[in-house]
């Protein structure tokens, strides 16, 4: 049911909460829906609303805490499973944001956000064969969505296709020339076809965005290696194994770039 399908005497305040959400004004919002469930403990809806909103502000646990008890008291909002996935892929809790993921896709089969985020929480737990299927689906569903495109160059990538990893990281550039992560992807997988020239430029690319970038240093060094940069090349592989021990312990990936919320409005 959509929020405003609603025809009950909160319909006026769940309207306002839904045009505040929509002006990005979600610490109103939240403040508004936490007023609303003080009241009405049951609405599932207004702790939906809750939910989302604390999602935005990144106020990770209470979000959590909201869009539970939001797929808890109405287990069809197919909305609420589904940003409660996006919200446990986040912070690495990837088997209970399938188990989210996969009621809100049994509830929409074709529900576009919903096969993305799927495609996402396979492709972030390295299940590419699995994920691949629904990154395809979701990318003829929004064929101009960067992030569909992005991830399914990973999935090319990791399964061995880099031709295809290719034509996908440059899918996602041409949507976003400054998204870093598929520079470095690009740069990596321009390697591995043998273009250290194309790789060196896509590398030094993402570089200028995210300079400290360890895994695009040390990749970038190999490339320059490979064109006889020596000098440059061994100091870029020093520096970037460096830190790529520094990110490894604290858990950084800087091959899949931020995280993106791949959830929807309340």
């Amino acid at each position: 049911m959509a929020p405003g399908d609603r025809q009950d005497p909160a319909a006026a305040a769940v309207s306002a909460l839904l045009a505040l959400y929509g002006q990005g004004r979600f610490a109103d919002v939240a403040a508004g829906a936490t007023a609303m469930v003080e009241k009405r403990p049951s609405d599932a809806l207004a702790w939906k609303i809750l939910g989302t909103a604390q999602q935005q502000l990144g106020q990770t646990a209470p979000a959590r805490m909201a869009l539970s008890r939001a797929c808890a008291l109405d287990p069809a909002d197919r909305e609420a499973h589904n940003n409660l996935a996006a919200l446990l892929r986040d912070v690495g809790a990837f088997a209970e944001a399938e188990a989210h993921a996969r009621q809100a896709l049994a509830l929409d089969p074709q529900a576009a956000p919903t096969v993305l985020n799927l495609g996402l929480i396979l492709t972030a737990q390295g299940r590419y064969g699995e994920a691949l299927g629904y990154l395809r689906y979701a990318h003829a569903l929004l064929p101009n969505d960067i992030l569909t495109a992005f991830n399914l160059g990973l999935c090319h990538r990791g399964l061995g296709d880099t031709a295809a990893a290719i034509v996908c990281f440059r899918q996602a550039l041409a949507g976003n020339p400054n998204f870093s992560a598929a520079h470095l992807n690009l740069g990596a997988s321009l390697l591995d076809a043998g273009d250290a020239e194309g790789a060196s430029a896509s590398l030094r690319a993402g570089l200028a965005l995210v300079p400290h970038s360890a895994e695009g240093m040390a990749t970038l060094g190999s490339a320059l290696m490979v064109l006889g940069e020596v000098r440059e090349g061994l100091k870029l592989l020093a520096d970037g194994y460096g830190l790529v021990r520094f990110d490894r312990q604290a858990g950084v990936s800087i091959y899949t770039g931020a995280s993106t919320h791949a959830g929807g409005a309340p």
